[in-house]
């Protein structure tokens, strides 16, 4: 058997390759969890997570899809424009401490909500998070929605055969 080398890196040819270990990730996660302090208008600041935990992306996105389950229950089917904003808005909840309380009821978030929306805060806000954070978590999104398509995919092929 030969050893198969997976090469996926973020360093440069020069760079002289580590061997990750225990340690290392140990430290990585220690960034996910600091906050940082960020300085707005008007005397105010809010602290937020420079570094997003995929784990934390992961209660994020699972809180996201019970408040869109909630919203078609109540509301209906929800217009595309909103969509983004709610995403956008569960991010400002998860990755800073502007609700330590995030187990809102759905009257309680959606209220919330359109008040952020609504303010000058949301834009201004939102500005503060790293690019490449964010990016994070719209591709996490993107692999989970093409893994339950490949699924779904494969789960109605297997129904075709089991039927015939």
């Amino acid at each position: 058997m030969t050893e198969k080398t997976i090469k996926k890196t973020t360093t440069s040819p020069r760079s002289k390759n580590k061997k990750l270990n225990l340690s290392t990730i140990i430290e990585d996660n220690k960034k996910a969890v600091k906050k940082k302090k960020v300085v707005l208008e008007k005397g105010y600041y809010v602290n937020i997570f420079p570094t997003f935990s995929y784990s934390r992306i992961d209660k994020m996105l699972r809180s996201y899809s019970d408040f869109l389950e909630n919203y078609s229950k109540i509301n209906g089917e929800m217009k595309e424009a909103k969509v983004l904003d709610y995403l956008h808005l569960h991010i400002l909840i998860f990755f800073t401490d502007l609700s330590e309380d995030k187990d809102l009821s759905f009257e309680e978030k959606l209220n919330v909500f359109e008040q952020i929306l609504e303010s000058d805060w949301f834009i201004l806000l939102f500005d503060y998070f790293d690019k490449d954070e964010l990016s994070k978590v719209y591709n996490h999104v993107f692999k989970k929605i093409a893994t339950y398509q490949e699924l779904a995919k494969k789960s109605e092929l297997a129904n075709l055969f089991i039927e015939k």
